[in-house]
């Protein structure tokens, strides 16, 4: 797999009106959806969304569970509400047979020395067997992909194909490169466009996409606020600095940007974030039972009875997102008839009954149960939501003492967890007195929407800020008392050299503006080499020496160039020409002697 867009005429990305619609597909750790325009419309009401996701379920809703159920010979069945609804559905025995998957994107988030995903990372379904991520990811996107040119189909009576389509994706703003392309790999084979046509897919931050979107809106379409006038003309004007807080199911971004006076946009800060999602919130309330049930049983039921836990969670993740706690009511979660079967079955349950298993753990009464339900009083919801909600907060408060970011008066909070009622109130406890904070009333839609927009303009951010170090690997002149012996060896006609040493190509915090490229000259370390390869790495250190130390991941790709003409031995030069500055990274080889 290739972590960086690999272009051999480094060309900017196409204009979208050769397309006759713009695409995007917003890929969600917990909800996907899309929503698209036709190029012949302009503005924001010009985008459109599917409404009916799980009409067969008896939902009318903007987005559908990011949830894939393959059949017993690893074929797709299902994705979303019908995956859901199916997998609930099977009787014990064919629930071990089928593959389901859900919170898979996660796996592409990767932090600290954690290596990045590759082509033979495997997941593990609810049935405990492992499938290959890109396969799983596929299967996803090409779902997606059929369902919006269905609905454009409905829409408009016309049949259009893959080739008529301008395709955005977005992804989290603090994934690693490597992350993107395993998007864009997973794309090439949904067949949603062909390698051979790099520029047809845009992948779009999501906080960006969000910042298009709730610049377009009135005030009056955000919570708290009443007024028609349009948020570009009040609050993001030009040289206003406001920062995007995108609050998903699975990941926290936040990024900072400066309204030009072309109104375009700059980014003021890196991107930064973590794994403080809603799913965040979903682990919590799992570790709550297993302070009640213990682990041993919590884990066994989850794995002997994985479509009723699937139950369990979901009606905690639809229950999570309403205001009860700060109401003192009760937020009652239900537990199927199997859980209570299950718990009553083992030896060790049989003089204790649930409801004393409760009481043993919460003496006061904050949790209970009422005949199906396990009962949460508001003080235990709160204490469920503090850790995701602690590591926002003060992630926040951290960014704002930057001091890049002083000029910084408004928030805009959007993605899904953003419609968190206790999320709201304690970023508005903490910040509303210094701060206007933006939450638009569909805060979950505003990505998806923004991505049509990025889609059909994405030199609209003309400015963004490397948030890692990025380098090659090679091996250079060995210098006495500088470089280790441990790194020295010989090339072929005994000239030292020092091997693992990380050639930076750009810098963590380095400012780089969109369509700016970089050459570096390289050489051959033999001089019989006919091809030199260069493998990629990154860190979040300023100045990394080697690629093996601590922080230093490979990006999991390299890029090869032939060199024919030995004769020259090592005085060959090779080019490395790097494009930046949008969402991804463009990478050219080129021998300068055969070109």
């Amino acid at each position: 797999m290739a972590s960086f867009v690999r272009n051999t005429n480094g060309d900017m990305v196409r204009p979208t009106t050769q397309y006759m619609a713009v695409v995007a597909i917003d890929f969600g750790t917990t909800f996907s959806g899309f929503a698209f325009a036709f190029n012949h419309r302009e503005g924001e009401r010009g985008i459109l969304v599917n409404k009916a996701w799980g009409s067969d379920q008896g939902y009318q809703a903007l987005k559908t569970p990011t949830c894939l159920l393959l059949d017993p010979e690893q074929r797709f069945h299902s994705f979303g509400f019908d995956a859901k609804e199916t997998y609930a559905g099977l009787e014990e025995a064919k629930d071990r047979q089928f593959y389901f998957f859900d919170l898979f994107k996660m796996n592409l988030y990767k932090e600290g020395d954690a290596q990045t995903i590759t082509r033979d990372t495997t997941l593990t379904a609810r049935n405990g067997k492992r499938l290959r991520a890109m396969d799983i990811f596929a299967h996803a996107l090409r779902f997606l992909k059929d369902q919006a040119l269905d609905v454009m189909r409905e829409r408009t009576s016309v049949t259009f194909t893959t080739a008529d389509i301008q395709w955005v994706l977005t992804v989290p703003a603090i994934w690693q490169h490597g992350a993107r392309q395993f998007m864009r790999d997973a794309a090439y084979q949904a067949q949603l466009l062909r390698p051979t046509n790099p520029d047809q897919l845009i992948i779009a931050l999501e906080p960006e996409a969000a910042s298009l979107w709730c610049r377009q809106r009135k005030l009056r379409e955000f919570a708290e606020e009443t007024s028609e006038a349009l948020v570009r003309d009040v609050v993001a004007r030009n040289g206003t600095s406001y920062i995007v807080v995108d609050c998903g199911g699975g990941t926290v971004d936040i990024t900072a940007h400066l309204i030009q006076p072309d109104d375009s946009i700059h980014e003021i800060y890196r991107a930064t974030g973590g794994d403080w999602g809603g799913s965040k919130v979903d682990q919590e309330f799992e570790r709550t039972l297993k302070g009640i049930f213990g682990v041993d049983f919590i884990d066994n039921f989850k794995n002997e009875h994985p479509s009723d836990w699937l139950d369990i969670i979901g009606d905690f993740e639809m229950k999570k997102r309403s205001d009860r706690p700060f109401q003192d009511k009760l937020t009652r979660i239900r537990l199927t008839t199997n859980f209570k079967n299950y718990y009553l079955c083992k030896p060790t349950h049989h003089d204790t009954s649930i409801q004393e298993a409760i009481e043993q753990r919460f003496p006061r009464g904050e949790v209970t149960v009422n005949r199906d339900y396990l009962c949460l009083k508001g003080s235990i919801m709160k204490a469920i939501f503090e850790p995701a909600v602690s590591s926002v907060v003060e992630h926040i408060a951290d960014l704002l003492r930057k001091r890049e970011l002083q000029d910084v008066k408004y928030f805009f909070l959007v993605g899904g967890f953003s419609g968190s009622a206790v999320l709201q109130k304690a970023i508005r406890d903490r910040f509303q007195n210094a701060y206007r904070i933006l939450v638009p009333d569909e805060p979950d839609m505003a990505i998806v929407k923004g991505a049509v927009m990025f889609g059909k303009n994405p030199k609209i951010i003309q400015r963004r800020i490397s948030a890692r170090t990025y380098g090659v690997r090679v091996s250079n002149n060995f210098i006495e008392g500088v470089h280790p012996d441990s790194k020295k060896f010989y090339t072929s006609i005994g000239v030292p050299k020092c091997r693992d040493v990380f050639s930076i190509l750009l810098r963590v915090d380095e400012v780089v503006r969109i369509g700016e490229s970089k050459t570096f000259t390289f050489c051959p370390v033999e001089p019989d080499q006919a091809r030199v390869s260069f493998d990629f790495y990154i860190t979040q250190e300023q100045n990394p020496r080697f690629v093996d130390e601590k922080g230093v991941i490979r990006e999991g790709c390299s890029i090869t160039v032939r060199s024919p003409n030995i004769s020259k031995g090592t005085n060959r030069d090779i080019e490395l020409k790097i494009q930046f500055g949008g969402t991804e990274i463009t990478v050219t080889a080129v021998d300068v002697d055969s070109g």
